[in-house]
C-alpha cells in the first residue's frame, strides 16, 4: 500500500474522481480483472481503488500519515471507509428506485463549486493549471471524471432530505444535560486574537526565515531533520524530520517536484516558493522510478514577530495569574471579546476538517490540560492564543450563555443521525450486499 507523505504537498484531489465514469463503462468481468471488486451493492460495484482513494482523502483531512498506522488500524480504517461507500450506494440505489433525479444543471453546478474549491486550496488558477499539466489531463477531463461522483452525492443528499424527521424544541436544561453527558467528546475554548498588521509582507519575511534556516544547515552544519522538527509548518512531515518518503515523478506540486527530480543527491535547495509558503528541499536518494526526499516548510511567517511586543504583554499577564478572560477583554482584537469575555467555540475533541480549526491547532490543544492555554498560533488573519476549559456545569453555562444555538445544532444533528441510521438499517436489510474478501 502506498504511504501518505507530506500532507500539505500531496494533491490527489484530481485522482479521487477517476474511479467514477470510466469504471462504469466496462463490464463487471473486465472490472474484476482490472481492479478487484470490494463489494457489490444491488446493481452497483464498488472497486478497491474507490475505497483506497477515499481512504487517502480521509487521512489527509485528519492530518494522519498512512505509515503511522498499525496494520490493524489500517484494516479497521479501510473497513469503515468501505462501509460508508456501501451506505452511499444503498441510498443512491433507493433514490433511483424512487425515481429521484438530479438535473444536469445541478450536477454541473456541483462540479463548478468543487473545481472552485480545488483552485482555492491550491492557491489560485495558475497553480491549478500547473497541476493539471503535471497530471496530463485537461480541465474538461477532470470535470468528466468528477461527474458520476457529483451525481451520487446529490442523489444521496436528496434522499436524506426526504426523511420524515423534524427537530424538536431543546430546553436550556436539556442542553445542559447534553453537554455534561457528552463532556468527554467536547472542547470548550476561549481565545485571544491579535489581528495581522495590514502592511505586513509575510512573503518577504518568510523568505528571510527560510534563508536563515538554510544557513544554519549548510554553513553551520545543523541537522536538516532537527531543524525541520523545530520549524517546519507541514504537520504531515514535521514529526518525521521533514521526510516525504519515496514518491514517483509528479507526486508533489510542480515547484517542489522539479527540485526533487533535479537537485544533486544530498544538496539542500535554495528557497523554493509554492502556494503553501517557502521550502527547503533535500533529496536523499533517487532512481528511475522514485525519489526519496525531505523538506522544510515556512508558512505565514512574520505575524508573530510583528506582534511580539503585544504577545509578550499577554504572556506576562497570564504568567502573572490574571484570568484568561480578563486578558482577552484587555488585549483581544476579536469583535466579541468584550461582550463574550473571550469565549470562542464549542468543538468536538476528535479532529474534523470541517470543525473550523486547523490540525496543528488541534494538536496544540491535545497537548494541554483544561485551564491551560496554547502557545501563540499563527493563521492568515493573525495570531490566536487558545485556552482549553473543562466541560463542567460552570463552563456549560458559559457555552449556553453565548452559544446556545451551537448546542441545539449538536443535539439536532445527533437526533437526525439516529433517525437516518435507523432508516438506513432498514434499507440495507432490503438490499443485496456482497462484500468481497480482501485480495
Amino acid at each position: 500500500m502506498k504511504s501518505m507523505t507530506g500532507i500539505l504537498l500531496l494533491l490527489p484531489l484530481f485522482l479521487v474522481s477517476a474511479a467514477g465514469t470510466d469504471a462504469q463503462q466496462i463490464s463487471a468481468q473486465e472490472r474484476q480483472e482490472i481492479d478487484g471488486i470490494a463489494a457489490i451493492v444491488g446493481e452497483e460495484i464498488i472497486l478497491n481503488s474507490e475505497v483506497f482513494l477515499q481512504y487517502q482523502l480521509e487521512l489527509q483531512g485528519r492530518g494522519i500519515l498512512d505509515n503511522s498506522l498499525t496494520e490493524e488500524e489500517r484494516t479497521q480504517f479501510l473497513s469503515a471507509i468501505l462501509d460508508q461507500l456501501i451506505d452511499r450506494a444503498v441510498i443512491v440505489e433507493q433514490a433511483r428506485i424512487d425515481s429521484i433525479v438530479v438535473s444536469r444543471s445541478e450536477v454541473e453546478e456541483s462540479i463548478d463549486e468543487w473545481i472552485g474549491q480545488v483552485k482555492q486550496n491550491m492557491g489560485g488558477e495558475a497553480n491549478f493549471l500547473q497541476q493539471l499539466q503535471a497530471e496530463g489531463i485537461t480541465e474538461q477531463e477532470l470535470r468528466n471524471r468528477r461527474r458520476t461522483l457529483a451525481e451520487k452525492d446529490l442523489l444521496q443528499a436528496r434522499m436524506l432530505q426526504q426523511l420524515d424527521w423534524r427537530p424538536g424544541q431543546i430546553s436550556r436544561r436539556q442542553a445542559e444535560e447534553f453537554l455534561l453527558e457528552v463532556s468527554d467528546e467536547l472542547m470548550i475554548l476561549r481565545n485571544i486574537f491579535l489581528k495581522k498588521p495590514e502592511d505586513l509582507d509575510t512573503d518577504a519575511l518568510g523568505l528571510e526565515v527560510i534563508a536563515m534556516l538554510r544557513r544554519r544547515i549548510v554553513e553551520d552544519g545543523e541537522d536538516f531533520a532537527a531543524v525541520a522538527r523545530e520549524h517546519s509548518a507541514d504537520p504531515g512531515s514535521r514529526p518525521l524530520g521533514g521526510d516525504l518518503g519515496s514518491a514517483p515523478r509528479g507526486n508533489f506540486v510542480p515547484s517542489i517536484d522539479d527540485a526533487v527530480w533535479s537537485l544533486p543527491i544530498g544538496e539542500v535547495s535554495e528557497p523554493i516558493q509554492s502556494q503553501f509558503g517557502w521550502h527547503l528541499v533535500q533529496v536523499l536518494s533517487r532512481d528511475q522510478d522514485n525519489a526519496h526526499s525531505r523538506h522544510i516548510l515556512i508558512a505565514g511567517v512574520g505575524i508573530k514577530e510583528a506582534l511580539a511586543d503585544k504577545i509578550g504583554l499577554i504572556e506576562n499577564a497570564l504568567a502573572g495569574g490574571e484570568p484568561f478572560e480578563d486578558v482577552a477583554v484587555q488585549f483581544s482584537d476579536a469583535e466579541s471579546a468584550v461582550s463574550e469575555r473571550g469565549y470562542y467555540a464549542l468543538l468536538p475533541n476528535v479532529f474534523n476538517p470541517d470543525a473550523g480549526i486547523p490540525y496543528e491547532w488541534f494538536q496544540a490543544l491535545e497537548a494541554i490540560e483544561p485551564g491551560e492555554w496554547t502557545e501563540p498560533l499563527e493563521a492568515p488573519e493573525g495570531v490566536h492564543i487558545l485556552q482549553l476549559l473543562a466541560v463542567d456545569k460552570v463552563n456549560a453555562d458559559l457555552v449556553l450563555q453565548y452559544d446556545f444555538s451551537t448546542v441545539q445544532l449538536y443535539i439536532h444533528s445527533l437526533q437526525q443521525q439516529d433517525a437516518a441510521a435507523e432508516w438506513l438499517r432498514e434499507l440495507r436489510s432490503r438490499t443485496y450486499i456482497e462484500i468481497k474478501p480482501p485480495q
